[in-house]
């Protein structure tokens, strides 16, 4: 994407996420393409999206962990062998808590990611953070 391209990105994922809230508000689902759906379609699963993943699973080492300018702890996976669970570390050492995930797309259409959510309960600080593909 290109610089002067950006203002007008925002402006269609912010409109694209007023369309998905405004869905959510009438039907109670989150649809992650209002302008598609309609009530006949046969493969309503399709449509229907959640609005939360992973709530508090584990967060795995792949794109987002990727820096080396932020602490991070990594552990092996014992289900898989290319794949370890990560946890960010605060300042003094201790693992934020990995709270969850949402699929970026299901709320702003042509995005890419995943948003993750961490918490440390000492100092009460949220933590987010994308991963992409």
């Amino acid at each position: 994407m290109e610089f002067d391209e950006i203002p007008q990105h925002y402006a269609d994922t912010r409109e694209q996420f007023m369309k998905c809230a405004a869905h959510f508000r009438r039907h109670g689902w989150l649809c992650a393409f209002p302008d598609r759906w309609k009530p006949t379609d046969k493969n309503q699963d399709f449509y229907h999206h959640s609005l939360v993943n992973n709530l508090g699973g584990v967060s795995y080492d792949t794109n987002w962990s990727s820096t080396l300018d932020f602490p991070l702890s990594r552990y092996p996976d014992a289900r898989d062998d290319e794949v370890g669970i990560c946890f960010p570390k605060t300042e003094d050492g201790r693992e934020f808590a990995f709270i969850g995930e949402i699929e970026m797309w299901n709320y702003g259409g042509a995005t890419n990611g995943i948003l993750l959510l961490f918490y440390d309960p000492v100092q009460q600080i949220a933590l987010s953070t994308i991963e992409w593909t």
